[in-house]
C-alpha cells in the first residue's frame, strides 16, 4: 500500500508539471483523464470494481 501511495504522489507531481504547458482546454481534459484513471485504480484496489473491468480500454 505504501508503494501505491508513493507512486501516486510521484505521478501527481509529474502531472501538475505537465499541466503547466497546456492551455485551459487541454488542462481540463488532461485532468479528467487522470482523475478517471485514478478513480478506476482506487476502486479496483479496494475491491469495489473487478480488475478486469478496470483494465479494459
Amino acid at each position: 500500500m505504501k508503494t501505491f501511495l508513493i507512486l501516486s504522489v510521484l505521478l501527481l507531481s509529474a502531472g501538475t508539471s505537465k499541466a503547466e504547458n497546456l492551455n485551459a482546454s487541454e488542462s481540463y481534459y488532461y485532468g479528467n483523464v487522470i482523475g478517471a484513471g485514478m478513480t478506476l485504480c482506487i476502486m479496483a484496489n479496494k475491491g469495489e470494481l473487478d480488475k478486469e473491468i478496470a483494465k479494459r480500454k
